[in-house]
């Protein structure tokens, strides 16, 4: 009994470490990773800490590695709901020179398995 209660009592600790941390990790803002899919104008986005959100947009050129940085930078300042990424994507095509041009229905935003 005397070596079980200071190994329960490790087994704890450990454990509220471990669900502490997860906690934080599931707390942090979306971090983004974008991409240029090869040969077409789409670019595709997916965060990284968790992954459970994509955003697809179809544009009418391709992204300039500048350009990727800054709609990385957007989607990273956005709260994680379909509108305000939507909305997010528009505004930062509408700031590039040339503009592009996208409406929502060329934005994709997957949150988990629901496409909208």
């Amino acid at each position: 009994m005397r070596k079980f209660a200071p190994m329960a009592l490790l087994l704890g600790m450990l454990s509220a470490l471990l669900l502490g941390g997860v906690g934080v990790a599931q707390a942090t803002a979306a971090n983004y990773d974008c991409n240029q899919l090869v040969g077409v104008n789409v670019v595709s986005c997916n965060e990284v800490n968790v992954g459970d959100v994509k955003v697809e947009i179809k544009g009418n050129r391709v992204l300039t590695d500048n350009e990727i940085t800054v709609l990385e930078n957007n989607l990273n300042n956005t709260t994680v709901t379909v509108d305000a990424i939507k909305n997010t994507v528009i505004q930062t095509y509408k700031s590039f020179n040339p503009t592009i041009t996208v409406t929502t229905g060329d934005i994709k935003v997957c949150i988990v398995a629901v496409c909208k």
